[in-house]
């Protein structure tokens, strides 16, 4: 299971530490890095730098020198840079507990996949400089390793990091933010360089099948799937899986509305929209209509798609609880 969070603003993500912002109804993404001490401190200059509240703060008490957003992602680009080095040939840092292996041969460059520990990583482009006549100096001299392609290498790489994660299927990831109110499974599929989502799902078989349905829906008989029982549910497209597995969850959650959830720690209700790949937190409110107005506002003012709307035919942002009448969230 991944590593819990024991910061503020701060998730495990993929073997890293990502640090984000929410403040004044808006998120923003501060950075990645290994070093979740790091961040937190980080996030709490740029906070102090923006003149927050002392509630948001991880460490309210410590006198640190505030920073402004760009100059804290340059820290943050700089210290990852310094720690991507491996005493290995052909072998680089991706992630905290992630390692990348490459060889180069004729001027072209072959990945040979992300390995769970560098030493492996070093190890894989051993046997990849044998597999190419063996004319390249390797790490290991004193070992024989056995010969593979690029193509063999990356498929073992993928099945040790797999088992090493906390999901068996393909194209699901568990997402231990500790915001999220139920659903923890993520489906998704790429496709021509590009991911799609496929929805969250309390169930990781129910993940793999809609990751399945994708893949049919996309690649027909040559899709790669998790479970071969998916094929009796047909093809579906990637809108389709994420509505339908918003009803399943809002069958069984607090609020029947759209962009609105029951908040246990607080116990109010909270209001969220996601638009254009960037979330913005609405504020808490006392009743889940109130709130279904918020995200309702939100959907207007950023050009959303009508079909969105909890409350159809409702267009007007001039409503007392508008999210962007510049009031700050209740925490």
């Amino acid at each position: 299971m991944p590593k819990a969070a024991k910061y503020f603003g701060i998730r495990r993500d993929r073997g890293v530490w990502l640090a984000a912002i929410e403040y004044d109804g808006i998120r923003i993404a501060v950075g990645r890095t290994s070093d979740d001490d790091f961040l937190a401190e980080l996030r709490d200059r740029i906070l102090r730098h923006m003149k927050a509240p002392r509630r948001l703060l991880n460490f309210p008490s410590r006198r640190l020198q505030p920073i402004e957003l760009e100059a804290a992602r340059r820290l943050i680009r700089a210290r990852n840079r310094r720690g991507r080095s491996s005493r290995y040939r052909g072998v680089q840092r991706v992630a905290d507990d992630r390692w990348s292996a490459k060889i180069e041969v004729n001027t072209v460059v072959w990945t040979l996949g992300t390995w769970p520990s560098e030493k492996r990583a070093a190890d894989a482009y051993d046997r990849a400089a044998v597999h190419f006549s063996g004319k390249h100096e390797v790490n290991f001299p004193s070992s024989k390793p056995s010969p593979a392609s690029p193509a063999r290498l990356r498929s073992e790489a993928w099945a040790l990091v797999k088992k090493d994660t906390s999901s068996r299927y393909r194209g699901v990831c568990y997402d231990g933010r500790p915001n999220r109110v139920r659903l923890i499974w993520e489906a998704s599929i790429k496709v021509d360089a590009r991911s799609h989502r496929l929805g969250s799902y309390e169930n990781e078989r129910d993940a793999a099948i809609a990751y399945d349905r994708a893949g049919i829906h996309f690649f027909g008989d040559r899709a790669v799937l998790n479970l071969q029982s998916s094929r009796k549910l047909g093809p579906a497209t990637p809108t389709e899986l994420r509505n339908l597995a918003r009803r399943v969850f809002k069958e069984t959650t607090t609020s029947s509305f759209r962009g609105v959830f029951f908040e246990q720690r607080t116990s109010r209700w909270r209001a969220e929209i996601t638009f254009e790949s960037k979330r913005h937190f609405l504020r808490r409110y006392d009743s889940a209509e109130e709130a279904a107005h918020a995200y309702d506002a939100a959907v207007v003012r950023l050009g959303a798609p009508s079909g969105w709307l909890n409350f159809k035919g409702t267009r007007s942002t001039n409503r007392p609880h508008s999210p962007f009448a510049g009031r700050r969230p209740s925490r």
